[in-house]
């Protein structure tokens, strides 16, 4: 565990968590922000109202400006953990795309070239996101969403900070939840299954464009 991280556990007050109201809930979240913007230079925003055609959606990142979203209706979930784990991971999202440079060449790649377990995937090309649709199975894509280096990367990063601070047997079984089952990709498969599917992405969207010339 690194220093930026070690400080995340100090400040996710996880006793006080338990007791607060959604408000406190909130602020302590913006505090985390805040300490996170300042480490690592960003200006990343938090919101916690989901924009429409993901108002089921548990987090979310823009994928044009990086900023991050959690819904308030997770709050009130029975797991106290849950509300959290969503803020963490769309919060090392936001330093992925901020500071991609910290992060692998797959974690790159993977900032610019979005899969969704729908086959949908978003180019972001500067400050234009375009949208395109893949072909195959939702499994397919689904396994494939949950596999993907920075997917994987936020479980991880939320995962291992709420390990430190919650004994809740049930925050392992939502991390294995989020995680890759490798019945449909194999886990030595996946990154090349990823890599294939963003080589689509870019053709998609450069049809897409030629199309509207």
């Amino acid at each position: 565990m690194n220093e930026y991280e070690k400080e995340i556990v100090k400040l996710v007050n996880y006793s006080q968590w338990l007791s607060a109201d959604d408000e406190t809930k909130k602020a302590m979240m913006i505090k985390i922000l805040q300490f996170t913007n300042d480490y690592f230079g960003m200006d990343v925003e938090l919101s916690f109202t989901m924009p429409e055609g993901f108002e089921a959606a548990y987090g979310l990142t823009d994928p044009e400006t990086g900023n991050i979203m959690v819904n308030e209706s997770v709050f009130e979930e029975e797991q106290h953990f849950l509300a959290l784990f969503f803020f963490l991971h769309e919060l090392r999202h936001g330093i992925q795309k901020a500071r991609t440079e910290l992060f692998s060449e797959e974690i790159a790649i993977n900032c610019n070239h979005e899969i969704q377990f729908d086959g949908t995937g978003y180019l972001v090309d500067g400050k234009e996101v375009i949208t395109v649709h893949m072909d195959g199975s939702q499994d397919f894509f689904t396994e494939l969403y949950l596999g993907s280096p920075a997917e994987m990367d936020a479980n991880k990063f939320a995962y291992d900070i709420l390990h430190q601070v919650c004994d809740d047997k049930e925050l392992d079984e939502h991390y294995r939840f989020w995680s890759p089952s490798y019945d449909i990709i194999s886990k030595d498969n996946m990154l090349n299954e990823f890599l294939k599917a963003c080589k689509q992405i870019d053709l998609l969207a450069k049809e897409q464009r030629n199309n509207l010339q």
